[in-house]
């Protein structure tokens, strides 16, 4: 049985299950910008009409907006769309440089300035993620840069408004529209200020990258910390042999759920409940009294929230204040391999999502009659 039977109907379709959709609205949108693209760039370099070419073009801006919103809401996200939405955003944005360009507007180095950039963070970016993990933090001159670019070339496509040249390069530049003395438009020194912005991005991209490659040789278990703790929520088990690294992790405030499988005494889980946050363990063979007895203990050595499966019997759950019991779904019993992991997992998403525990043994119960229902969930 395939992933797609495993997870729930409901979530196929959403940006965290996309589909294998190809026909829905929101890819023909996609497809349209596409499309709407080359329709600009005929029209703009052809000089048919500039004010259509622009209105084709804001059209084409405007549907990068629609196409993921009714994606969202119709649950028509699919894999196909999330591949072809970047690339045909970076289109329509090289597409208006490239009409510039063609018109002669725009000078042709800073198109390759700009496109060599990108190729160049693209490539470093590769590179520095095999050493490490966490993407680089944004730097602020990179957003700056794609504003005054975006700004710069909005103008010069109008076209307006145009003001004198600068004349420090004389009469005539045509490397340098602007700082010669003819009158061009008002974008091209937005233009100029972003290009000089870009090429800092690359310069700081290029140090800080350095830098945590070589700190990542250097330190590889800080570099797996690292990486963790760039999640909303970690999640171990008892056959994980991480006890030992947990107690970072807390102190850096990240969530962390842990599996004690059928052994909470067992030292390793002795160890790591202290640091961890929502404490899993099954038991089907405690009575009542016997087993809330268990999860008052376990949650006095450290998880806020302790949770037992209990097989066909359900779950029950401590918080410190009340137990709270859950029930099963109903469903023809093949295979319990992965049944309980596949119970956290409900829970866990439910826990992510704001659910009440309830609601959040619910989903694990359901999550797990899924599992149930094949051999070999592993």
């Amino acid at each position: 049985m395939g992933l797609r039977k495993k997870i729930k109907r409901e979530l196929i379709g959403t940006p965290d299950y996309p589909s294998n959709q190809i026909f829905t609205i929101s890819n023909f949108i996609t497809v349209l910008r596409l499309i709407l693209t080359f329709v600009f760039l005929y029209l703009f370099v052809m000089d048919v009409n500039r004010y259509v070419a622009l209105v084709i073009y804001a059209v084409a801006a405007s549907t990068d907006w629609l196409d993921g919103t009714i994606a969202r809401k119709t649950r028509t996200v699919s894999w196909l769309g999330k591949m072809m939405d970047p690339v045909v955003d970076r289109a329509l944005l090289f597409t208006g440089v490239i009409g510039l360009v063609a018109r002669g507007e725009l000078p042709i180095w800073v198109c390759i300035v700009i496109i060599l950039r990108d190729v160049y963070l693209a490539c470093g970016n590769a590179v520095v993620r095999r050493y490490h993990k966490r993407p680089i933090d944004v730097v602020y001159t990179g957003k700056a840069a794609t504003a005054l670019l975006m700004t710069g070339f909005s103008f010069m496509l109008l076209g307006l408004p145009k003001i004198g040249g600068l004349g420090v390069l004389g009469t005539f530049s045509e490397a340098f529209p602007g700082l010669d003395a003819r009158e061009v438009p008002l974008g091209i020194f937005f233009v100029y200020v972003g290009v000089i912005f870009s090429l800092l991005t690359a310069v700081i991209y290029t140090v800080k990258g350095y830098r945590a490659s070589k700190h990542a040789i250097e330190h590889p278990e800080e570099e797996d910390v690292d990486f963790l703790c760039g999640h909303d929520l970690v999640v171990s088990g008892l056959w994980g042999r991480v006890e030992g690294d947990l107690p970072r992790l807390k102190t850096r405030g990240v969530p962390v759920a842990f599996d004690c499988a059928n052994r909470p005494e067992d030292p390793a889980a002795e160890k790591a409940l202290p640091w961890v946050d929502y404490a899993f363990f099954s038991n089907d063979s405690a009575g009542d009294r016997e087993l809330e007895d268990i999860l008052r203990a376990i949650h006095t050595k450290g998880p806020e929230l302790v949770v037992a499966t209990r097989g066909e019997r359900g779950s029950l759950a401590f918080d410190g204040s009340r137990f709270y019991r859950g029930g099963i779904v109903p469903c023809t019993v093949v295979d319990t391999m992965g049944a309980g992991d596949s119970f956290i997992a409900g829970f866990l998403y439910g826990l992510m999502r704001g659910k009440d525990i309830p609601a959040c043994m619910a989903l694990g119960a359901e999550n797990s009659s899924v599992t149930l229902g094949y051999a070999g969930a592993w």
